[in-house]
């Protein structure tokens, strides 16, 4: 995904709360054995760079940290990755933004909510299914629009369920997740508003949400299509940055 600096102090600000509150380790190889090696666990202060832990990848304790293990590996060289473009963009190191984030808006839409949510809540039936990542998508615009999040590095699900009170549901088509910005954001595709009744009844469910406090952009995207044959992927990728950066704009950065 490409980055604005704010997203990027954002990003490496995150994967750096991540990674301290998870083991460090690695991998090695010995005698033809996986072998777990530990140099920090927030849980065990007696593990240290100078007081290391070695299991067998087998063993019992060497089980319970292949997961996170595994995870710090991955975010740490995604945090390598980017702390490398970050120096050859800008002269001053990346600003220090602490987590849990301060906002100048609450919403509903938050990192938590998004691990929460189900997927596939719409209960309408699926005329002809697509199975994408065990999902099920109802058209071939919802397996694009999927790509492009795909591409971008942005997870998401598949419509979940977004309850508002006892009598307001929204099945948004799909929900995608930034948690670098403690976010989620829903996105309706509209693909045939050359329809008179699918436009009606398309215009109804977008002011219902914004009845509900829905903010566009920041909590929902309509990517409103005339021909559903005519899924411009460009404009939907622009669509994902205006709202992650319009997002950004809610949080508090420490030199503001």
């Amino acid at each position: 995904m490409d980055y604005s600096r704010k997203h990027m102090a954002l990003r490496i600000s995150y994967l750096n709360d991540v990674i301290s509150k998870i083991p460090h380790g690695k991998f090695l190889f010995s005698s033809g054995k996986k072998i777990i090696i530990i140099n920090y666990d927030p849980e065990d202060p007696h593990i240290t760079a100078t007081n290391r832990k070695r299991y067998l990848a087998d063993s019992f304790r060497g089980r319970k940290y292949i997961d996170p293990v595994s995870l710090y590996l991955q975010y740490k060289s995604e945090l390598d990755y980017l702390m490398a473009k970050w120096d050859s963009l800008y002269w001053a190191p990346p600003v220090t933004i602490p987590f849990p984030l301060v906002k100048t808006r609450s919403s509903m839409l938050t990192s938590d909510f998004f691990a929460s949510a189900g997927i596939n809540q719409n209960t309408f039936r699926v005329e002809n299914p697509i199975i994408h990542k065990g999902m099920i998508l109802r058209s071939k615009n919802e397996l694009i629009a999927c790509q492009v999040l795909d591409r971008m590095g942005i997870e998401y699900k598949i419509e979940p369920e977004i309850i508002i009170d006892g009598f307001t549901v929204f099945t948004p088509d799909i929900l995608f997740n930034l948690p670098e910005l403690d976010k989620c954001t829903a996105i309706e595709l509209d693909g045939a508003m050359n329809k008179e009744a699918y436009r009606n009844k398309s215009e109804s469910r977008m002011m219902n949400y914004f009845r509900n406090g829905f903010k566009e952009y920041k909590d929902i995207i309509f990517m409103r299509m005339y021909d559903p044959s005519e899924f411009e992927i460009s404009t939907f990728e622009s669509m994902i940055r205006t709202s992650v950066e319009s997002n950004i704009c809610d949080i508090v950065f420490p030199d503001d």
